[in-house]
């Protein structure tokens, strides 16, 4: 499953998506995507396959926008109520993909008790990918590990509007 919200870049958001459904594939796994934007805003895609079906449904979805927003309650609530129904996911991952403006703490003490149930019952583990941040004290309290990306740059906003920066010298 790939949570994510990013506002500066939606084409990266995008690639993350396509390499997990890549990778998921690729491991005999499913992936869902949840998009979200606030904690009562979270649509999830359904099982998207490497096939023609699979391309055409995570392209409708991913044209879909919350625009914007980093509250990650309504994510997580989903993938954790999806994971007490019939689904297996002892197999599963979580990869929030994040800027890093998290509030701190990012959810609820309920919440991160549920989560962390979940962790330990089942072995899903939680990944953050952080985009143009070296450290997010608030993703750190929720995931396993956390990764950054772009950090050494510039602002991404300027990346996606296009002003002079290291990508497009």
């Amino acid at each position: 499953r790939l949570a994510g919200s990013i506002a500066c870049t939606v084409s990266f958001l995008h690639t993350v998506v396509l390499a997990s459904v890549i990778a998921a594939n690729s491991q005999g796994r499913e992936c869902r995507v949840v998009s979200f934007s606030s904690s009562n805003n979270a649509v999830e895609s359904g099982v998207i396959s490497c096939n023609a079906e699979g391309v055409r449904k995570l392209l409708d979805f991913l044209s879909y926008s919350f625009g914007g927003g980093t509250d990650v309650t309504g994510a997580l609530k989903y993938v954790m109520d999806s994971s007490s129904s019939e689904n297996d996911v002892s197999s599963s991952d979580i990869i929030l993909v994040t800027d890093g403006e998290l509030p701190n703490p990012p959810v609820s003490n309920a919440i991160m008790a549920k989560l962390d149930t979940l962790k330990r019952q089942t072995g899903v583990e939680v990944h953050g990918l952080l985009v143009g941040r070296k450290e997010s004290a608030a993703l750190d309290s929720l995931c396993d590990q956390v990764h950054d990306f772009l950090v050494h740059y510039e602002s991404l906003q300027n990346v996606s509007i296009g002003k002079k920066t290291p990508f497009n010298d």
